[in-house]
């Protein structure tokens, strides 16, 4: 029924009072996408519609879950739809060619759009209108006459300022992101540059330069101080040059590090220069460009730029690169879009983020925890409809009983983006015009969970382990901290399945007493040998097979040659890191048993096999110049293997346990900190200095080699790192936070018992313990009440390393390891923090039969059936346990 504009007018009228206008530094719009779905305003036939009292928008399907929480019942309708661009003549096509980005940015003039980056094409128009709930159907447009002439100024003025704000989540994801407008800065060795007398004149014209080292006639940078002429280092898809412009720099004694980029250089001064020098290790400013390029006999008078810089490359590659082109060789890829298939747009270097998405909702603990899956009804005998009903039902009380912001909110966000990657039909996921991809943005979730961290909450590229890690140390924290969750508790904390024990076996050589030491992992580190010498590998590529050939053709690093990288076995691999074989010999250690220093032997196995087993192969080790350098090696990974070889048994008949003292330190005032003489001995043996290493241990109870590694790469840039550590004994757990610390935070306005708690996470750090607080707001009246109640917040009040290993082993009690390879992410690039990711996950439900396998390749928002997975290239592998 048409309802007329007047009376309509008199509805929303009525409940005008509701509407609130954004206001003030802290106001947040969230406008752009359904709190509860991935809908938008674009992807909706309906629209979506936006809560004017809470500034939230939700989808017609979530509107009346909004309207039971919030009360609300005005609502902004918004709606909208791309216009097709006919480029019918030249005129027209010269202007889109005008449009196109000039910057390296989003969602900033010139530069990309958030729908160069999310999907869609042509000119996207936006519709707005009021409703009142539930006639939803009813909506007066607006801007339009009757809206003006009928309803009131202020509810018109808050939809002016809704309107014209930018989404919540737009905001944080795409305000960052303008290379472009970095400032560079000044390079301290412009100034007073030594410029070498050695005869050597740079000609006029550009097409004589050519690279000394390759021949290259591209990408070349000239070294101001020597006249060199080199090309750049390669770019992460292949493209760019031989690195020997920096090769040079090394060469001649680090001594000469500023080069300018051939081509680049304008009459006005400007133009590419970089700084090899670690203290600078980038792009910079030299104001003196002019005279140093005269000194090899170059005007810049008479340049005209003739190269792209490195910001318009970096442009070209992000818009017109393809990367299915370098995976699984020549393959033609088919789209396989579907419930369990669907893609992930890439935000701006988020690739790793989606990879380790991928892979953890390929897994049914996950699905089952989040989204009620077809796993979790295994047995139901209720109909179809029924038991779709109680998914629904489930999934509506834990958007109920969300926080006030449930665009924050973890839990919300994981479910969220669990029914739009099981069921995304069945939540309005669908292609949009002109556009086959089936994919969805989960930007609140990366939001939510990255929200105040100093790596994970930026636009750079990270390592994917190391937020494979976090992402299940936040569910972790979340589940401890979630008193009653709308699912069976049987399948709460799907992060638990990960946990497993690590044995450490120490022998000490002096007395033959011995003592066993388990430690919590999550990851099972495995270290890569160093590969064959050049000859052997030339061999093993010679004698590989056409299908070995073809396999490393699609995954191989962008810096790799054609010849493929030398064969290191994963039995070599599991070698170097667990059992008799990687025992580690520790030379200066302090034995309790006779008090003396002498020889010990550490031997690390596994006490305990978790239902799902992460793998790490340790392809990025630290280079002589500290320098990530990844190992370029293929590693067979098997699908099936079995790890019972390498479980520990613990102490032995006829074995004597070594004493937890020496005999001097039996009595007498408390022993000082003493960090472990093993661990001690494997970090140093890494290059860390030793003062660093032995606060690593100390700061992380002397866990494990792992944390303590961890511990030194987040603070080798602390300016007390390299000082002897406290000599004072080890705090106790329970020791009272520093009073001065808790009260400069309290006076931030955080409870008392908060900030004890924050202190205590953050081993009495108080900047650290501010931002824990700020990125822990909302759950930090749970946090203290589980750390209370002994359940923990975090590694603050953790339940005691005897009770967490019996935990564990009951959970992870399987006497044998049997597995099945369920899925891996594979890198390409040379370090961690750059390159690109993408996952494989077997999508098959009967693993014990290969022949059913189901490989999927998940390269972002791409979504193909995989014809010859890549398992020697994977980085981070996913095993299921099965019953043997």
């Amino acid at each position: 029924m048409v309802v007329k504009d007047e009376v309509l007018a008199e509805r929303i009228a009525a409940v005008a009072s509701e509407a609130r206008a954004p206001s003030g530094s802290g106001a947040r719009v969230w406008k752009d996408e359904c709190g509860f779905s991935f809908i938008t305003p674009e992807m909706a036939d309906d629209g979506i519609f936006l809560n004017m009292k809470t500034l939230q928008a939700y989808s017609s399907l979530f509107v009346g879950v909004d309207h039971e929480r919030t009360g609300s019942k005005l609502y902004m309708y918004m709606k909208w739809y791309r216009e097709k661009e006919e480029q019918e003549d030249t005129e027209m096509t010269s202007e889109k060619k005008d449009e196109e980005p000039t910057k390296l940015a989003i969602g900033v003039e010139g530069g990309f759009s958030p729908a160069d980056v999310i999907g869609g094409k042509g000119t996207l128009v936006k519709e707005y209108g009021f409703a009142v709930y539930p006639d939803l159907d009813a909506v007066l447009g607006y801007p339009s006459e009757s809206a003006s002439k009928l309803l009131p100024a202020s509810l018109l003025e808050a939809a002016d300022a809704i309107i014209a704000m930018e989404d919540a989540s737009s905001q944080r994801e795409f305000e960052a992101w303008d290379a472009s407008e970095e400032k560079r800065p000044v390079s301290k060795f412009a100034e007073n540059l030594e410029q070498l007398d050695n005869g050597v004149r740079i000609s006029p014209d550009p097409k004589t330069w050519r690279c000394e080292d390759s021949g290259l006639t591209e990408n070349l940078w000239l070294n101001l101080s020597t006249g060199y002429i080199g090309s750049g280092r390669r770019n992460w898809d292949g493209s760019g040059g031989t690195g020997a412009a920096l090769k040079h720099f090394e060469a001649t004694g680090r001594k000469y590090p500023l080069a300018v980029k051939l081509g680049t250089i304008t009459a006005d001064g400007k133009a590419d220069v970089y700084s090899y020098d670690p203290s600078e290790d980038g792009m910079v400013e030299d104001p003196y460009l002019g005279k140093h390029l005269r000194h090899f006999g170059i005007n810049i008078m008479d340049l005209e730029k003739t190269e792209k810089s490195m910001m318009e490359m970096e442009i070209d590659l992000n818009k017109s690169i393809t990367l299915s082109a370098v995976l699984e060789g020549d393959e033609q890829l088919v789209d396989c879009y579907g419930p369990g298939r669907v893609g992930l747009y890439n935000l701006g270097n988020s690739c790793y983020a989606n990879s380790v998405y991928q892979v953890l909702f390929s897994l049914s603990a996950f699905r089952e925890r989040f989204f009620y899956s077809e796993a979790s009804q295994a047995g139901d005998r209720r109909s179809l409809r029924d038991r779709n009903r109680e998914k629904e039902r489930l999934r509506m009380e834990c958007f109920k009983r969300a926080p006030d912001e449930p665009q924050t909110d973890l839990e919300t966000q994981l479910v969220k983006l669990a029914a739009a990657l099981s069921d995304p039909s069945g939540n309005g996921i669908e292609a949009l015009e002109d556009d086959n991809v089936v994919a969805v943005a989960p930007k609140m979730l990366k939001d939510c969970l990255g929200h105040g961290h100093p790596d994970f909450g930026t636009r750079e590229q990270q390592d994917s382990r190391e937020y494979f890690q976090f992402v299940l140390d936040r569910i972790s924290r979340m589940e401890r901290a979630n008193t009653a969750s709308y699912f069976d508790a049987g399948l709460r904390d799907p992060s638990r399945l990960f946990s497993f024990l690590v044995e450490e076996r120490l022998e000490c050589q002096q007395s033959g007493k011995v003592k066993y030491q388990n430690n919590v992992s999550n990851v099972l580190m495995l270290s890569v040998p160093a590969p064959p010498s050049a000859e052997a590998a030339a061999a093993a590529a010679t004698a590989a097979s056409d299908d070995d050939a073809k396999a490393a053709a699609g995954a191989k690093s962008a810096e790799t040659e054609e010849a493929p990288p030398p064969l290191v076995s994963f039995e070599a691999c599991l070698a170097a890191s667990l059992g008799d074989s990687a025992a580690v010999e520790v030379d200066d250690y302090l034995s309790p048993a006779t008090g003396q220093r002498g020889k010990a032997v550490q031997i690390p196995s596994m006490s305990s096999f978790p239902q799902y087993l992460a793998v790490q192969l340790k392809r990025y080790v630290l280079g002589d110049d500290w320098v990530p350098k990844k190992i370029d090696a293929r590693v067979p990974v098997p699908r099936d293997l079995d790890f019972s070889a390498f479980r520990g048994q613990g102490l032995q008949s006829g074995e004597e346990e070594l004493p937890d003292l020496a005999p001097d330190q039996t009595t007498g005032p408390p022993a000082a900190a003493t960090p472990d003489e093993a661990l001690l001995q494997q970090l140093t043996a890494m290059g860390f200095n030793e003062n660093g290493c032995k606060r690593a241990l100390l700061a992380t109870g002397n866990n494990s080699a792992e944390a303590a590694m961890q511990w030194v790469l987040e603070h080798m840039g602390d300016a007390d790192f390299n000082d002897p550590p406290s000599t004072t004994s080890a705090p106790d757990a329970g020791d009272s936070a520093d009073a001065e610390s808790v009260a400069m935070l309290t006076s931030m306005g955080f409870e008392e018992d908060g900030v004890k708690l924050a202190l205590k996470e953050c081993g009495g750090n108080m900047e650290r313990a501010a931002d824990w607080l700020f990125s822990h707001a909302a759950e930090l009246s749970d946090l203290v009440a589980a750390d209370k109640a002994g359940g923990g917040g975090g590694s603050a009040g953790e339940k005691s390393a005897a009770a967490q290993e019996a935990e564990i082993l009951s959970e992870n009690d399987a006497r044998e390891g049997h597995y099945v390879l369920r899925g891996f992410i594979s890198h390409i690039g040379k370090t961690p923090h750059g390159g690109h990711y993408l996952a494989h996950c077997n999508l098959s439900t009967d693993l014990e039969d290969d022949a059913k396998d189901d490989w999927v390749i998940f390269n972002d928002r791409k979504v193909a059936k995989s014809k010859n997975p890549p398992f020697e290239y994977g980085l981070l592998y996913v095993f299921e346990r099965i019953s043997s």
